[in-house]
């Protein structure tokens, strides 16, 4: 496992709460953390992440648990890499430069329809808590809806939910 913090494991508050600023209430995320049996192969998993900060992190964090992950920092290139190349799940920011998360999605699910392909799980990054952001993620063609800040515990159950069987 390829890390970004030599000598050192990602700060407690920053594995239990993403994009926040409170303190955890208690490490049971951290305890929590386990990777299954290995699969035959790593699952992959894309995220569309613009926010360095969270993009690292998140990607960190799926890297531990087992995932092959490919991050980007914006819709147009999440667009051209899940044309590219297949995922088992892709986590979408919804507010991107250039594309955002909502036209990248609406764009793979009208590449999969017409190829008569199998639909990737799309699961929103939002920091929008209102029901209208919600509907507006489904509405775009994505699955389910992740809210930010969430826990790695929060994380990892939106994982099983939609990956079959992922070891978690």
């Amino acid at each position: 496992m390829k890390t970004r913090y030599p000598q050192q494991r990602l700060p407690i508050a920053d594995l239990n709460s993403i994009n926040s600023s409170k303190q955890p209430s208690d490490n049971s995320d951290i305890q929590d953390l386990s990777v299954g049996q290995p699969a035959a192969y790593p699952l992959r998993i894309l995220v569309a992440e613009d926010n360095d900060v969270n993009r690292v992190l998140v990607q960190d964090i799926l890297e531990f648990l087992g995932f092959a992950v490919h991050a980007v920092e914006n819709g147009e290139q999440a667009l051209q890499v899940a044309l590219q190349q297949t995922f088992d799940l892709i986590l979408m920011d919804c507010q991107m430069p250039f594309v955002d998360g909502f036209e990248a999605t609406r764009r793979i699910r009208n590449v999969e329809t017409e190829a008569g392909s199998t639909k990737t799980p799309i699961v929103a990054l939002s920091g929008y808590p209102s029901a209208e952001g919600r509907e507006n993620c489904l509405v775009a063609g994505m699955d389910d809806y992740l809210q930010k800040p969430f826990t790695v515990s929060e994380l990892k159950v939106m994982i099983t939910k939609w990956i079959p069987s992922p070891g978690l």
